[in-house]
């Protein structure tokens, strides 16, 4: 029987610098079958990428769509990300401490289907 880490493939993907077509178009390349949005608040001003606009281009293209906000990097976090070397190891420690991270798949038992994605 496998194990969750070796049933599960995961990556992280962002849409910055491509429109809605290229993004399903990466998706769809890479056989992804599940996409989990992890943002705080899943409204973009990026046309088609706010929640119910994604949700349903991702279902005309097969791919189903979950909301799962706890999965992402909590608001208080961020600053990290986007400062000095130092300030980017503590927020990527912050993070992945996170509680979740210590049983990850528990995070996924609300999930409609098996995860499946590759990494590009």
């Amino acid at each position: 029987m496998l194990t969750f880490e070796q049933y599960v493939r995961l990556t992280g993907i962002g849409y910055e610098g491509c429109d809605l077509g290229e993004f399903i178009r990466r998706l769809r390349r890479e056989n992804v079958e599940l996409l989990i949005d992890v943002r705080l608040n899943p409204i973009s001003r990026k046309r088609g990428f706010s929640k119910t606009a994604l949700s349903n281009a991702l279902a005309d293209a097969g791919i189903v769509y979950e909301h799962m906000r706890e999965l992402g990097n909590p608001k208080w976090n961020r600053a990290g990300f986007g400062g000095e070397p130092a300030e980017l190891r503590t927020a990527r420690d912050v993070y992945a401490g996170r509680p979740w991270r210590q049983e990850p798949a528990s995070a996924w038992t609300g999930s409609s289907k098996p995860l499946s994605a590759r990494r590009w």
